[in-house]
Order: C-alpha cells, then sequence, then structure tokens
C-alpha cells in the first residue's frame, strides 16, 4: 500500500492526494471532538491525525517551530519521518 511521503498515512492508490492535505475542517480525526469521549477514537489516534495534518500545513495558523517540532517527534513515533517544511 502507498503511503504519502509527507505524513505517512495510506493512500488510496499510487500517486493519489493525501487525505490530510485538505484544509482543517475536513481533515479526518480531527473535526469530531465528541468521537474520544465516545470511544471511536483514542487520544494517541486524535494526536496523529493532528500531526499528519499540521506537517501538511506549515504554514497555517498555530504552526510555531515548538508545533511542528511536536508533530514531526510525533510522527516519528508512529514510524514516519517528515521531511523538514
Amino acid at each position: 500500500m502507498p503511503i504519502c511521503r509527507v505524513c505517512g498515512a495510506a493512500l488510496s492508490a499510487e500517486g493519489a492526494s493525501c487525505d490530510y492535505d485538505v484544509p482543517l475542517d475536513r481533515a479526518p480525526g480531527i473535526g469530531d471532538p465528541g468521537a474520544i469521549v465516545q470511544g471511536k477514537l483514542t487520544h494517541a489516534d486524535h494526536e496523529v491525525h493532528v500531526a499528519r495534518w499540521r506537517v501538511h500545513h506549515p504554514a497555517a495558523r498555530g504552526a510555531t517551530p515548538k508545533v511542528m517540532e511536536w508533530a514531526r517527534a510525533r510522527l516519528a513515533r508512529e514510524g514516519h519521518v517528515a521531511p523538514p517544511a
């Protein structure tokens, strides 16, 4: 299965666009805060979703160097090394 070279997410096909290379409100696992409370998503899953979106959007609001460092480190714990912005 092909993976996104930016965030490590699985792609539907080679050359397909990544689900996280979209506006924040359309990114998977981010727009449903009740999913953790309902047990559909763990906190760790949510962190990975946020980190994957963040590495695609290094110029977006809130992307301080510390935030970007966190996102890359979080993805590294999942086994993916995100390229520098």
